[in-house]
């Protein structure tokens, strides 16, 4: 980005120069179309999205069965807030490991959860990763609070906050290879996706309660286009589940590969026809798992 905006400057002040002395000053501007033209784009390195399934829930009524995901699926987000009650744990590693009821059914796979944490006048929104039974072994706190909602802010807190801010690093380790974990407006924390690559993370990951944005889609449009600028900048690919909103797989350039529909229940799954391709996915790659609420099947995308 300094270097790019640099050149942009350096053509502005060529153009203007060019508009003042006449095509002389159009000389100046070929560096520019030099760089711009032939220097090519960085490539996507998109493994990372292979196995990942994000989920994307319409409400709290309704999740998906191990039996209506790809049996390729090795690492499964789930949105913010799918997960009810408050657990007696703190952020950190988790020994013995937290069983979750929801996920007894579960084998195979690994999980992102978002969990609320408890301990005396104190509460932690986190964010965990699972062993292949469902069981949480590491979880991190959220360190991006929200003022007014998680946090004072200006002196004022009308809603009494008890939320604790996370000190865990932002990088967790899955079988699916390690991740970036934010939960919620803590995609609007730069910072966070920039510690976490640089730690070694190589998916980006985002779990959301859209329903905070409440009937406006907007917000939801901007936050996917935050993490979509976060993924460009890292050069990382990202995938973000959703409660009330929508879901998302983000190529490591910041193209989006795609979006689940609002209103809908399913998963958007990224899988590579054959093994041996590398390189960005195309649409054909990407499919979105959809649950009928009517006989708990799946319909095609």
């Amino acid at each position: 980005m300094p270097a790019t905006g640099l050149l942009c400057a350096y053509a502005a002040v060529a153009v203007a120069d060019a508009l003042r002395e006449g095509r002389r000053g159009l000389v100046a501007a070929v560096p520019v179309a030099l760089w711009l033209g032939l220097v090519p784009p960085t490539p996507a390195d998109d493994e990372a999205l292979a196995g990942v399934a994000a989920i994307h829930l319409a409400d709290f009524e309704r999740r998906p069965s191990p039996a209506e995901l790809p049996a390729e699926v090795d690492l499964v987000l789930w949105p913010e807030a799918a997960f009810r009650g408050a657990f007696r744990r703190w952020e950190g590693p988790q020994d013995p490991p937290l069983p979750l009821d929801a996920l007894a059914g579960w084998s195979g796979p690994q999980h992102i959860v978002n969990l609320r944490l408890r301990r005396p006048g104190q509460i932690q929104n986190a964010i965990g990763v699972t062993d292949r039974e469902g069981q949480v072994t590491a979880l991190r706190g959220k360190s991006s609070l929200v003022p007014w909602g998680e946090r004072p802010y200006g002196g004022i807190d009308p809603l009494f906050s008890t939320d604790v801010a996370g000190t865990v690093p932002p990088m967790m380790r899955t079988a699916a290879g390690p991740v970036v974990p934010t939960i919620c407006y803590g995609v609007y924390r730069r910072s966070l996706f920039i510690e976490g690559a640089a730690l070694g993370g190589e998916l980006l990951v985002n779990v959301a309660n859209d329903g905070a944005y409440g009937p406006t889609a907007l917000g939801v449009r901007q936050a996917i286009g935050v993490l979509a600028l976060n993924a460009a900048e890292t050069h990382r690919p990202a995938a973000r589940a959703s409660i009330s909103g929508q879901a998302a797989l983000i190529s490591s350039t910041g193209a989006v590969l795609a979006v689940s529909e609002p209103g809908t229940s399913g998963a958007l799954v990224w899988t590579r026809p054959n093994p041996a391709a590398k390189g960005a996915a195309s649409p054909a790659q990407v499919a979105d798992r959809r649950l009928n609420p009517d006989n708990d099947g799946v319909t095609p995308p």
